[in-house]
């Protein structure tokens, strides 16, 4: 389920400023459900895909400015287990 600040956490960097663009609260993922893809959406309606670090590695080589104005703004996945646990 979301909570207020998770939905306030998938607001633009940029717009929200402060805390938020230092420290963004991050998303969690089943690790068993990825189907091995770079870039995917989650089946919670919220419609904001999730990329991997493959998937931002290609953006830099292409000189795409990451997390900086005029550039593009990513926040943080957890990939988790049944359990909840954080994989690393």
């Amino acid at each position: 389920m979301l909570s207020r600040d998770g939905i306030r956490s998938l607001g633009n960097p940029e717009l929200i400023g402060g805390k938020d663009a230092d420290n963004p609260l991050s998303r969690n993922v089943y690790e068993r459900t990825w189907q091995k893809d770079d870039i995917f959406l989650l089946q919670d309606g919220l419609n904001l895909p999730i990329v991997t670090q493959n998937f931002i590695d290609c953006l830099s080589e292409l000189n795409i400015k990451l997390n900086e104005k005029d550039g593009v703004w990513f926040r943080p996945v957890n990939w988790i287990d049944e359990n909840k646990n954080i994989i690393e």
